[in-house]
């Protein structure tokens, strides 16, 4: 392993076209890319995001990157600039989690879930994240802060909530209609603590 940057280390992928071609990110949303295996790093830009904030690329297209503050932003220069294409739709409070299916990248989910908050908000997109549907009173059980959504590999339909915190079976809740309707699928589960 080798140290390449300061700062807490959060989303970071490959360029699934290139495996020279990294993209890394900081707190707060500061983005950067390096195109030689990380020996050095273009620092992109600094979105004002979540703790974690949301980086990641299109299943299809490495040119179209994505990130959320409480905004939804899509680059298609691979990073070198960002735009806004739905504009303050986290109402809750800043996105701090962002998943698009690898199915059909049309479809897209979010959680705008302050650390400390029990009331998130998770929000639906069929048109590739400029439009969203609220859904999350669709979603049973006891509101938790959401550490992850994510979208099912291989059905477009299909996503799932991780919900954080002890609250007993109340974990994991699976859709398979974009969120209409939920399932809890969190089975037995465990409350613990790491340290």
């Amino acid at each position: 392993w080798n140290f390449t940057t300061t700062g807490d280390g959060m989303e970071c992928f490959f360029d699934h076209t290139n495996p020279t071609t990294i993209y890394l990110s900081t707190q707060n949303g500061n983005f950067g890319k390096s195109t030689d295996i990380g020996n050095t790093i273009n620092w992109l830009t600094n979105i004002n995001g979540n703790w974690t904030t949301p980086f990641f690329m299109h299943p299809t297209n490495n040119q179209w990157i994505y990130a959320a503050n409480n905004s939804v932003l899509r680059s298609t220069n691979a990073g070198s600039s960002f735009s806004v294409i739905a504009s303050n739709v986290s109402t809750a409070d800043l996105i701090n989690t962002m998943a698009q299916s690898p199915v059909n990248p049309n479809n897209m989910i979010f959680a705008g879930s302050g650390l400390y908050t029990s009331s998130p908000q998770v929000k639906v997109s069929t048109d590739g994240g400029f439009t969203w549907t609220d859904v999350t009173s669709n979603i049973g059980g006891t509101q938790r802060y959401i550490s992850r959504v994510v979208c099912d590999p291989q059905n477009a339909n299909t996503m799932y909530v991780v919900r954080s915190g002890f609250s007993a079976g109340n974990k994991i809740l699976k859709t398979t209609n974009l969120g209409t309707t939920w399932t809890n699928i969190s089975g037995n589960l465990p409350d613990i603590l790491l340290r």
